[in-house]
């Protein structure tokens, strides 16, 4: 009996300690990134993600998704760059990107959506140019996110 219990109570600690971590959403279509060498051997990877309308988070104006992205390093913070493009119809665009939105009210509205980086993490940000929380996404979404490393 006494063996059993030291290892539950064990397990039951670990457990107590544990914090729940922030909500990250990894979406990769492709199972790895394309590198090529570029430029003196800098390489570049290319990462798709799909974001699905029930995904976003809302924010106090905008929503927004958090993206895993473990290509973006210290390294790349310090020298390289990182460019995103959303996917609208058929055609890529380049973010930040503005386009004219149709609101449920009937109106139009100018929405920018941008993106934010840091080390292995891309944040896509969808805002409304007039200051009100845009109307909820319906249907999904695609971004294509590349990282240049030198």
């Amino acid at each position: 009996m006494k063996k059993l219990l030291l290892p539950l109570l064990a397990f039951a600690f670990l457990l107590s300690g544990c914090e729940k971590e922030p909500e990250v959403i990894r979406y990769y279509v492709q199972t790895e990134p394309d590198v090529i060498n570029y430029y003196n051997g800098a390489e570049i990877y290319t990462s798709y993600y799909t974001v699905h309308d029930y995904e976003w988070m809302s924010g106090e104006d905008f929503f927004y998704v958090n993206c895993e992205n473990p290509d973006i390093t210290s390294t790349v913070m310090r020298n390289g760059a990182v460019i995103a493009c959303v996917a609208l119809g058929e055609k890529w665009y380049d973010m930040p990107y503005v386009y004219p939105m149709p609101t449920q009210a009937g109106t139009i509205v100018p929405e920018n959506v941008r993106f934010e980086y840091g080390e292995g993490m891309v944040t896509i940000v969808l805002q409304d140019m007039d200051g009100y929380l845009p109307d909820p996404v319906v249907g999904d979404m695609t971004f294509k996110v590349t990282v240049i490393r030198p």
